[in-house]
């Protein structure tokens, strides 16, 4: 049944990070400088005389972990008949929202020490933040109506 406050909890979820593709994740500058670069989940832009601090690769492991962040709720979501593969699902999503946060770190840390640059977090840090509050959630409320199930079968 898809009429479940789960479903909700799962869709938003799986929305949530696909806002980390348009909102800025970190930004990083210099002092001396009016500039700064800005971290997007797809790559980095500078705005002003923003700093040079090399040539930085394109963040693949934040768009592989994003993309996955953002699938892998709704298939669960439109797995509702079987409700522990939904939950295993759901367990997964949380530990993407985990890898997503360390791999984020990881490129803002390497970005930051690489040109002597000062890393600040942006709005979209909060985006898998959220999903994992919602999925954490969608777990409890998918565990319920397992607990109704198995209680509802012992009647029978």
């Amino acid at each position: 049944m898809i009429q479940r406050i789960q479903s909700v909890y799962l869709f938003l979820a799986g929305l949530l990070p696909a806002f980390t593709f348009w909102l800025p994740l970190a930004r990083f500058s210099s002092e001396g400088t009016e500039g700064f670069q800005t971290l997007y989940a797809t790559g980095l832009r500078s705005v002003g005389s923003a700093p040079s601090a090399g040539e930085t690769a394109t963040p693949w492991a934040l768009i592989v972990i994003g993309i996955c962040c953002v699938l892998l709720p709704l298939i669960a979501l439109f797995g509702y008949k079987n409700r522990k593969a939904q939950m295993r699902k759901t367990r997964w999503a949380m530990l993407l929202d985990v890898a997503y946060y360390v791999a984020l770190s990881v490129h803002v840390w390497l970005h930051a020490t690489g040109g002597g640059l000062t890393p600040g977090f942006a709005l979209g840090c909060l985006c898998p933040l959220l999903s994992f509050l919602f999925l954490w959630l969608a777990l409890r409320a998918i565990r319920k109506d397992e607990a109704l199930v198995r209680a509802a079968d012992r009647i029978r």
